[in-house]
């Protein structure tokens, strides 16, 4: 779920019909309710993982949730490559959705997997998933220029959990961590392996 305002709370339901429901608490009901949706974007981890927008896994649009219903605010545009799930079908044996998975991520029947997304003053971001990669796309919204690498010039993969105007937060493996920190400063902090996952803050250049 996700906090609209003081009064109202929007879910992410297993209504197909409506899969978005806004809940007023002065009110104690459901006040209004939107997005039909087939079965088919079972890829999404985080419906809202930006504040009071939602966004799916195969379909490149997101939706701003601030009016207290569901409308676009942005999509992305890979031309060609734009995902065409029209004819995807789940499949109906679950000894086949191994394989089916496996078959999303190697973008054998889709062509990416959106996994996170991210906004700020300056940029639209996204971490895709193409076969079996993990690609992040900064957006300049300036200078309308994308920017898309698999990791930073550290070597570290991203994997951003936290967005702001100056800076993020990304979670990381000790191992990548190691091969950033010096060794002085790495054996200083004592970090082991249990201590997984670190938090990463990147600082945006002006």
């Amino acid at each position: 779920m996700s906090q609209i305002s003081s009064d109202t709370i929007a879910f992410w339901t297993f209504d197909y019909r409506n899969r978005m429901k806004f809940y007023s608490l002065s009110k104690n009901q459901i006040i209004y309710e939107d997005f039909p949706e087939e079965r088919k974007d079972i890829f999404c981890r985080y419906e809202f993982f930006m504040d009071r927008r939602l966004c799916r896994a195969l379909t490149n649009q997101i939706y701003t949730l601030d009016s207290a219903k569901t409308e676009p605010i942005y999509c992305w545009d890979f031309q060609e490559k734009n995902n065409q799930i029209e004819g995807l079908k789940l499949p109906e044996k679950i000894d086949e959705a191994v394989k089916f998975g496996q078959d999303v991520y190697a973008s054998r029947n889709v062509n990416y997997v959106f996994t996170l997304h991210g906004v700020n003053e300056k940029y639209r971001y996204a971490l895709l998933v193409v076969k079996n990669r993990y690609l992040n796309v900064f957006y300049d919204l300036g200078s309308q220029k994308s920017y898309v690498f698999e990791k930073t010039k550290d070597q570290i993969a991203l994997y951003p959990i936290y967005w702001c105007d100056d800076y993020l937060i990304s979670s990381s493996e000790v191992l990548s961590v190691k091969d950033l920190l010096p060794d002085s400063l790495y054996h200083r902090l004592d970090i082991k392996e249990e201590h997984n996952p670190i938090l990463i803050k990147s600082y945006f250049e002006n």
